[in-house]
């Protein structure tokens, strides 16, 4: 008995025989957005937004009255800025990489441990 993808196989057409196709153009991405965690924003109490990513606290907002003081996950000013989203960009891009070296390392160490932890052997401390 005959495969049925013998069929497909010997069949196929010839690939110069085929029609001519456009080039598929793909878009540029922005390395420093794709870099650049994302903030999620939470209005706490009225007036106070803060902020985190995946792996740090971003910093807070908090409305004065006079415009929107900021401060970093450190807890340093950022400034004051005269609208709320001004303040919100002004702190997301100060906001670490997204893939920095040393949170690698610890996932990979981490992940190593948990592997030999499966297979009953100790990864080596690092």
């Amino acid at each position: 008995m005959e495969h049925p993808l013998m069929h497909a196989i010997v069949n196929r057409p010839d690939v110069d025989s085929l029609p001519p196709t456009e080039p598929i153009t793909l878009p540029l991405i922005d390395d420093a957005a794709v870099r650049r965690a994302r903030a999620v924003w939470v209005e706490v109490e009225p007036g106070l937004h803060v902020a985190n990513t995946s792996f740090t606290f971003v910093g807070t907002v908090t409305d004065t009255g006079a415009g929107f003081a900021t401060m970093d996950g450190a807890g340093r000013p950022r400034g004051t800025f005269v609208t709320l989203g001004a303040a919100k960009g002004a702190l997301e891009e100060c906001t670490p990489a997204r893939s920095r070296p040393d949170d690698v390392a610890i996932a990979r160490t981490s992940r190593a441990r948990r592997s030999a932890s499966a297979r009953g052997n100790l990864a080596p401390a690092v």
